[in-house]
């Protein structure tokens, strides 16, 4: 397996000669299994650590280019890849309220292409609690204006809820 270089040379009967190179690749398809590991889901920051397999008798020179449905990609090439059990992504950002996303693993090689997809990938952003209020300086008896900064985040099913408790510390 791999790319071989064969060098033609033609000699005319003038006694001029010409030298040509051609690119043999001994390959065929590129390989793999591109899993989901289950639990593909959390919040973010979560790091998960897809299974893949089949990919040692991919020849030298063999890409695997990972899109992770988050507008990531990481690049391997087959040293990587003939050790390889799992590969970790890290998500930092909602696939909400668009819903799961699909990771997939593009492989090439000089002779052909392979894409293996997984699905589904749900990852939630937590609520971020943020309250502010107008006045740098409150007396006794002054009123308190307060705003609600809070960004609502994700949970199961894209779905948004949050429960506010508001505590004064003053039994109120």
């Amino acid at each position: 397996l791999g790319v071989f270089y064969l060098e033609i040379t033609a000699v005319g009967e003038n006694g001029c000669d010409n030298d040509t190179i051609y690119e043999v690749a001994n390959q065929s398809n590129p390989s793999i299994n591109f899993g989901n590991p289950g639990g593909s889901q959390g919040c973010t920051p979560i790091t998960i650590n897809f299974p893949v397999s089949s990919m040692q008798d991919n020849s030298p020179g063999t890409q695997y280019i990972f899109a992770w449905g988050d507008g990531t990609t990481t690049t391997k090439d087959q040293f990587w890849a003939d050790t390889a059990t799992i590969i970790p992504h890290t998500y930092t950002q909602t696939s909400c309220p668009g819903g799961a996303l699909t990771a997939s693993c593009t492989v090439i090689n000089l002779c052909d292409t392979t894409i293996e997809t997984t699905y589904p990938i749900n990852i939630y952003q937590g609520t971020v609690a943020g309250i502010t209020n107008s006045d740098s300086i409150i007396c006794l008896d002054q009123q308190l204006c307060l705003t609600n900064n809070t960004i609502i985040g994700y949970g199961p099913n894209c779905i948004q809820y949050t429960a506010f408790l508001w505590d004064f510390g003053d039994g109120n």
